[in-house]
């Protein structure tokens, strides 16, 4: 079944979006049950046919914050109730000031030693560690970026950065997604060039990264731009969408454009969906106060509802592709995208 993808071209080209983004903000379909290989083909219809509807509208802060960037990364320190943002890029140069969002407004952190400017990497917050976990990105022009593998350790409680040694490390790479997930953080998929994604899955345990592997050898396929979370039942993590074939493939070959969602728990990956709707270039999030998993794309709001996506539902929200979005106990933060706009948005929704 064809996929329909709702992106503004223009838009794009005037942006840069063709880039991937960074932290798992990323996104779209087909099977991908190919036990880590390529995928050929999409699969899956536009509109859900089940699920509860989100009902949530966007309201703009009003405050001012970080300049406007798109390709970022934001994450959510709970035990401090903040977020952090780092690096991104705007009108085609990558940047690496870190921002946090506390106690309603945004304030910059200066530090010695951060990484260099970067963009579309992935990044989680390691919850037993407390320290964000940055890794590899892209520099360059959008048409001949060039993929970095470094890794960088933010600590808040010290507001310092370290380039953590990795004799042993995921290739380097950019559009992967990355989470936190039982003591280790996960890092999945990636962009090794702008034509060339895998499905490498790897662990890091706070000094070292590790190969990971599914006990049924079944996994999504090669992918980037996907979105990754913790699902609201606790224990597994979902991921969703994604591009098979690098950072053009939704605008060279829509077939290769993923609309599937699995579930990984620590030990084998498992198919829940292949029918999503809408939701490329997007962001996924679980918003902890409502134990809730919300997915967005350019045009609308999906809610998990443990097995299904529910119907899209139109946002109030300005359309923009590339932004991030984190939890927050005010509701969940966005900033950011290829729309020229400051705004720093928060997601109401009714209990």
């Amino acid at each position: 079944m064809a996929v329909t993808i709702r992106v503004s071209l223009a838009a794009c080209l005037a942006s840069g979006c063709f880039a991937p983004v960074g932290n798992g903000a990323d996104t779209s379909t087909s099977s991908g049950s190919d036990s880590g290989s390529d995928s050929d083909s999409g699969s899956g219809s536009d509109t859900p046919t089940t699920g509860e509807p989100s009902q949530c509208t966007w309201k703009n802060l009003g405050i001012s914050g970080p300049p406007v960037r798109s390709e970022h990364s934001m994450v959510y320190v709970s035990e401090d109730d903040l977020i952090l943002l780092f690096g991104g890029t705007v009108d085609g140069v990558e940047l690496n000031d870190l921002w946090k969002f506390a106690g309603g407004q945004w304030h910059e952190l200066k530090t010695s030693s951060p990484p260099p400017q970067i963009r579309s990497h992935a990044a989680a917050y390691d919850e037993i560690r407390k320290v964000m976990v940055v890794f590899g990105g892209a520099t360059g022009h959008q048409d001949a970026l060039m993929p970095q593998g470094d890794t960088y350790l933010y600590d808040p409680a010290t507001n310092t950065w370290q380039k953590a040694p990795t004799p042993v490390a995921p290739t380097p790479r950019y559009g992967a997604s990355m989470a936190y997930y039982t003591g280790i953080v996960v890092l999945f998929g990636g962009n090794l060039d702008k034509d060339t994604t895998d499905s490498e899955h790897w662990s890091w345990d706070g000094l070292q990264w590790g190969p990971l592997d599914a006990s049924n050898n079944m996994r999504p396929g090669n992918r980037s731009r996907h979105m990754v979370a913790m699902d609201p039942s606790g224990g597994k993590l979902l991921l969703y969408g994604g591009c098979a074939k690098g950072s053009l493939c939704v605008f060279d070959d829509p077939t290769n454009a993923y609309n599937d969602t699995w579930s990984w728990d620590g030990k084998q990956w498992t198919l829940l969906s292949e029918t999503a709707g809408d939701g490329l270039l997007g962001a996924m999030a679980l918003h902890s106060a409502g134990n809730r998993l919300y997915r967005f794309s350019e045009h609308a709001n999906f809610l998990w509802d443990g097995s299904m996506w529910s119907p899209p539902q139109p946002t109030d929200l300005i359309s923009g592709l590339d932004f991030a979005v984190a939890d927050h106990s005010s509701g969940l933060i966005r900033f950011g995208g290829n729309i020229a706009d400051q705004s720093t948005w928060v997601l109401d929704c009714p209990p």
